[in-house]
């Protein structure tokens, strides 16, 4: 191989390598924990904007529908207002406010119209880019029958 040759092809390649780290796409990990509802999103790529809403599918069938369920990418209730594209460093973890089955008040308490038990049934989250362009979905879970006192 002629050295103009090698240098157009180092050049190539180095400029593939520089397209490919601009255009990296988030590798975001939606991982549920022992207990239904609860959850961590972990990033393992480049930083990335997250959709504060998350949605929460039930499986119906072998289908997956979204469920009407407000379930937000909060840590801790009462807290200052979460933004509404929180962003998540690179290596960073992100444990919301565990989901308890209700459809309103199923993170943090307050005042619903319509606040029903969702369970029980076959649950999964659904987490997205701040764009909408990037889809992070989770392993499915069980949610148990409503507890009686």
């Amino acid at each position: 191989m002629s050295i103009a040759r090698g240098y157009r092809a180092a050049a190539f390649v180095g400029v593939v390598a520089l397209q490919f780290c601009q255009g990296q796409t988030a590798t975001v990990e939606v991982r549920n924990l022992d207990e239904p509802g609860v959850v961590v999103i972990e990033n393992h790529g480049p930083p990335v904007a997250l959709a504060r809403k998350v949605m929460v599918e039930r499986k119906r069938g072998t289908e997956w529908i979204e469920s009407p369920v407000f379930f937000n990418l909060v840590e801790h209730c009462g807290s200052a207002k979460t933004p509404v594209c929180p962003e998540l460093a690179s290596g960073a973890t992100l444990k919301p406010v565990r989901w308890d089955g209700y459809t309103c008040s199923g993170q943090c308490p307050k005042s619903c119209r319509s606040n029903h038990y969702a369970g029980p049934g076959v649950f999964r989250f659904v987490v997205f880019s701040c764009d909408r362009s990037q889809r992070f979905t989770g392993p499915e879970f069980a949610l148990p029958p409503q507890k009686t006192h």
